[in-house]
């Protein structure tokens, strides 16, 4: 990763909210304050959030599922011939950090279970379509967390002709410091929806 330093509000990236951007996230919550623990786990989660970004389409660490599967097809070449551990460690250095993931801790110098990790995920990652936005919807995991932690409340929307209440107000202003709330209305949704099902 790069190294910047991180600070709040500014040009800098990533960046942590500003105190004033703090205290519209909690008044959208419907508290005073969210407490120095919600406040740091917020913090994080938007540093993890600018990260993630970078990895969907349009990002400046996006790849495709094609060039994704071409990489691991790559490891498995050099391992089929004997490549020194060096190089075999040069092209898992190249993988994004999502795939580098579904690998594992597996390392260039057991060639036998890197080759089983990589076959593994060569089987998880998507042979074509296009790749969804993550990054957004997994910050608002986060912020259901969070969310639910601040307020002692259940993250819930309410729908009439539009969609409303604490938490997608709270998801919103969260994101808008990043001109990224529009249509996250559906993530929202569906994250709820997963967090339902996952209590069954």
């Amino acid at each position: 990763m790069p190294d910047t330093r991180i600070v709040e509000g500014g040009d800098e990236w990533p960046r942590r909210y500003t105190v004033a951007e703090l205290e519209k996230i909690a008044s959208a919550a419907g508290v005073t304050t969210c407490g120095p623990v919600a406040l740091e786990k917020l913090q994080r989660a938007v540093e993890r959030y600018q990260w993630a970004t970078s990895g969907d389409e349009g990002g400046i660490f996006f790849r495709s599922y094609t060039e994704t599967r071409e990489q691991l097809y790559n490891v498995l070449k050099l391992i089929r011939a004997r490549a020194s551990v060096e190089e075999i460690d040069s092209e898992l250095n190249e993988l994004d950090a999502i795939t580098s993931q579904l690998i594992g801790a597996v390392r260039a110098d057991n060639p036998r279970h890197l080759e089983r990790a990589v076959r593994r995920a060569l089987g998880k990652v998507q042979r074509r379509g296009p790749d969804p936005k993550r990054a957004r919807r997994q910050f608002i995991q986060e912020l259901y967390n969070i969310f639910a932690y601040a307020t002692g409340g259940q993250p819930t929307r309410r729908v009439h002709d539009r969609e409303y209440g604490p938490f997608p107000e709270f998801v919103k202003t969260a994101l808008n410091p990043f001109n990224a709330a529009m249509g996250c209305e559906a993530d929202i949704k569906v994250v709820l929806q997963q967090r339902r099902e996952s209590r069954k």
